[in-house]
């Protein structure tokens, strides 16, 4: 039987610099329920430590919510240990959260949510930019932001650089481009977790595909309505399926039409 987690676990996950560690230190339920929210801990280790007491005390790279059961059923991390959560991280964290322009990469409206209310404030401010970005992340994507030291604060320069990198490589046009079509995609463990999902969606009255991936099993999800209130409202929902059938949300990716100018 795989253990379960709780409030305190420091799971192990293995990355190409080394061991890294995280620490599950809130759980968030009310709705659309994002599940576990892991602090990633600084540093990379090539044996595990023997005492996580003074590591679990320092500040945080990053903060993410994370379908840790899902990934500890699946082997993808391991609870390493329990300690007490820093007297400074027992509240819930405030978050920032918008959606990106797709011409430019950039948020230019801003919104920051308490774990129950969200609330619009266009830009950020300095103190701001270190506030943790609302979303469930893949496993992919955590082993990508540790091993490249991703932060909050750093997120844009990020975005900047891969489209900068895409630009080089011919992927973005000179001219602008609106979003022509929005997938979701979410993961499973397995086929029945899945279809499960898949039904939930229809209910919706969306499109959804079962995939094959070989360990796993995905869905994915046609976006119709592509304004950003609508897009925002999808990626809670989907969230909350994937995460009440054991499986992850994994964000979305688009396909950009060329030359449409506005």
């Amino acid at each position: 039987m795989k253990p379960r987690i709780k409030i305190g676990d420091i799971v192990e996950i293995r990355t190409r610099k080394g061991k890294a560690y995280a620490q599950y230190y809130h759980h968030h339920s009310s709705p659309p329920g994002y599940g576990a929210l892991l602090r990633v801990l600084p540093g990379f280790f090539s044996e595990r430590p023997a005492n996580f007491h003074d590591l679990a005390k320092k500040r945080e790279s990053f903060s993410t919510f994370f379908a840790l059961q899902a990934a500890v059923n699946r082997g993808l991390v391991q609870i390493a240990a329990s300690t007490e959560v820093p007297a400074y991280a027992k509240s819930f964290p405030l978050f920032r959260s918008g959606i990106p322009n797709p011409e430019t990469g950039k948020i230019e409206m801003w919104w920051l949510w308490d774990g129950t209310n969200a609330w619009r404030i266009g830009g950020l401010n300095e103190d701001q930019l270190d506030l943790p970005i609302r979303g469930v992340i893949g496993y992919p994507l955590l082993l990508d932001y540790i091993e490249t030291g991703w932060t909050p604060r750093r997120a844009q320069e990020f975005i900047d650089r891969d489209r900068a990198v895409k630009a080089e490589q011919g992927k973005f046009s000179n001219k602008p481009r609106t979003v022509e079509e929005m997938r979701h995609y979410l993961i499973f463990e397995r086929e029945e977790s899945a279809k499960a999902a898949q039904d939930q969606i229809a209910k919706l009255g969306l499109q959804a595909g079962v995939t094959d991936l070989g360990k796993s099993w995905g869905v994915n999800v046609l976006q119709p309505d592509l304004s950003d209130e609508t897009v925002e409202t999808l990626a809670k929902r989907l969230e909350k399926i994937a995460l009440a059938a054991d499986g992850i949300y994994d964000g979305t990716e688009v396909k950009l039409e060329k030359g449409v100018e506005r």
